[in-house]
């Protein structure tokens, strides 16, 4: 290879949206010119796609079929496919089963059903042509105030994230998938988001080998090939360094620092994969220039450079091809050692001469999203719910109670639709009374409360998603003090009252007054059906049906714990 050969085969690009001539931009489902012109031109290791590029089946094997054969020449490494379909929260197949999450899974208390849960969605990664998956998170959730990882994290407890994350990255690598471990060294214990910010965590080096770096380390020693490095400072590990431009002394994220990358991974494992998380998110971006934040990850340890550049702007591929021409510049000039970025590809290479590529089948994309995955999936997120409390029998319901099911968002009316019918059919819904369901987005606190009946039983559901959303003072706390009011109109009728946290389990903490307090770990709603796929499924999540369906019927079984703890 040349030096320019080896600088392309270190660069993963992503191609989410696309900007025309006009200005339109739209989602990427087809190889467009200049995106062919690009991936004619450069042998990337790559290419990271979406959920802008997945939205059926068809759509996700056919681009990535044309991805490669754009890419294809005589010599040439073939491209990893990579997508980040963590399952739950975070999913980009369109018509693919989402999972229920990692917390959910955590919660189950048994990592056997992890392994489950990832072989199944490997397998329809496999099945589309994919090749590498963004994940297990290994994030260590012991911050309740993070904005970012939370129900992405199996728990707050190290060990129980090591013990999961091993069997999700067994499940991905039994079925062709490489699984690539984030975010190194740990994204768990921030209350910054490094999309938008810099976080820093200030433990001592002792204090992070016993707790973020378990998961990894039982990972890596499993033999995970490949690691996502966080853009986070650690002081304990990355001395401040003067940097031309800034008067204060600045401490290297860890995806430009040589003491992690180089003293926690590269020493340990020689040969494990270093990708960046994307190199166009603020945490790597505080202090250098794209190429100069891009040489700093090269020296530091990084073989493949993640998403460096949005393609989606109008002069995307001028930048690209700028970042390129840039790097191969510094490499010309010893800036950055030739020695450094033969060891990158020969890294890159190695892990491409284990994995068998390929692309869709006719007929392969039929399991994707298939009925059979939906009950597994179904199976399994039951076992994740979690009955906090049952106050004098509140679950499950009297066989004559009436019912008011309040929801915060008008997609989840038909999570609960969903439990209902499932009920119906089987014969176990526990009662014959009314049942209507109110929902917060689309309807007053007084149209909901004349749904309710003198004697009957409100279930009010909440959706936090961050810090914010406990704080009643803020805009993202309104709809809790809604449902706080609600539930005291339902108190002076004599209602009983079934709180269900669907997202972040931190709010069961202020449901001391609730009859029965649940957890369900992720609170995405559905458009539609999963068990049908006439029009596909986009969007739907399988926790909050699971949870209503269990607090709804005749004889509920609860096997799920808490997987983290809950403030006072």
């Amino acid at each position: 290879m040349t030096t320019k050969q080896k600088i392309e085969q270190m660069i993963m690009p992503a191609f989410r949206q696309h900007t025309d001539r006009d200005g339109n931009r739209t989602d990427v489902t087809e190889v467009y010119p200049e995106m062919r012109e690009l991936l004619e031109k450069h042998g990337f290791a790559g290419v990271m796609l979406f959920a802008q590029n997945t939205p059926t089946n068809e759509i996700a094997a056919r681009l990535i079929s044309d991805i490669r054969k754009a890419s294809e020449r005589p010599g040439r490494p073939d491209l990893f496919l990579a997508v980040d379909q963590e399952g739950g929260a975070v999913t980009r197949l369109g018509q693919g089963t989402q999972g229920p999450g990692n917390m959910a899974l955590g919660a189950t208390g048994d990592p056997e059903l992890t392994y489950r849960m990832a072989r199944l969605s490997a397998g329809e990664l496999r099945a589309l042509g994919f090749d590498m998956n963004a994940g297990p998170v290994l994030d260590v959730n012991s911050n309740p105030d993070n904005p970012v990882i939370g129900v992405r994290s199996f728990s707050d407890d190290p060990r129980t994230v090591a013990a999961h994350g091993i069997m999700y990255e067994r499940g991905m690598r039994d079925e062709g998938i490489i699984p690539v471990l984030k975010h190194f060294p740990g994204h768990g214990d921030t209350a910054t988001d490094s999309h938008t910010g810099l976080p820093c965590i200030r433990k001592t080096g002792e204090e992070l080998e016993n707790c973020e770096l378990i998961p990894f380390r039982a990972c890596l020693e499993d033999g995970a090939q490949a690691v996502m490095t966080a853009h986070i400072q650690f002081p304990c590990l990355s001395e401040a360094e003067t940097i031309p431009g800034r008067e204060e002394p600045f401490v290297l994220p860890a995806t430009l620092s040589r003491p992690v990358l180089q003293g926690l991974i590269r020493e340990r494992y020689p040969d494990t994969l270093i990708v960046t998380d994307s190199m166009g998110m603020a945490g790597v971006n505080q202090a250098f220039t794209p190429v100069q934040a891009a040489k700093r990850a090269i020296l530091a340890g990084v073989d493949i450079l993640l998403m460096p550049v949005d393609l989606a702007r109008p002069d995307g591929p001028e930048k690209l091809e700028a970042y390129i021409d840039g790097l191969t510049s510094m490499a010309g000039s010893g800036e950055i050692p030739e020695s450094v970025l033969d060891a990158a590809v020969d890294r890159i290479l190695a892990v491409k001469g284990t994995h068998v590529f390929r692309t869709a089948a006719p007929g392969d994309t039929e399991t994707v999203g298939s009925p059979a995955h939906h009950e597994t999936e179904w199976e399994i997120t039951k076992r994740a719910i979690t009955l906090l409390k049952n106050r004098n029998g509140a679950i499950p319901l009297k066989p004559d109670t009436d019912v008011l099911i309040v929801v915060p968002f008008e997609s989840e009316i038909n999570s609960a639709k969903y439990a209902l019918s499932r009920l119906e059919e089987e014969g176990n819904l526990a009662t014959r009374g009314r049942i209507r369901i109110g929902c917060l987005e689309n309807e007053t606190d007084d149209g909901i409360c004349k749904k309710l009946t003198e004697g009957g039983t409100l279930i009010a559901i909440s959706a936090v998603y961050g810090p914010a959303y406990l704080r009643p003072d803020l805009p993202q706390g309104e709809s809790l003090v809604r449902l706080d009011c609600i539930q005291v109109r339902a108190r002076t009728l004599g209602c009983r009252i079934i709180r269900i946290s669907a997202h972040l389990p931190y709010d069961t903490a202020r449901f001391r007054d609730a009859d029965a307090v649940l957890a369900a770990y992720c609170a995405k709603g559905m458009s539609e059906d999963p068990r049908f796929r006439e029009n596909g499924v986009r969007g739907y999540g399988p926790n909050l049906p699971a949870a209503l369906y269990l607090t709804l019927h005749k004889q509920p079984e609860f096997h799920g714990r808490l997987p983290v703890r809950i403030p006072e």
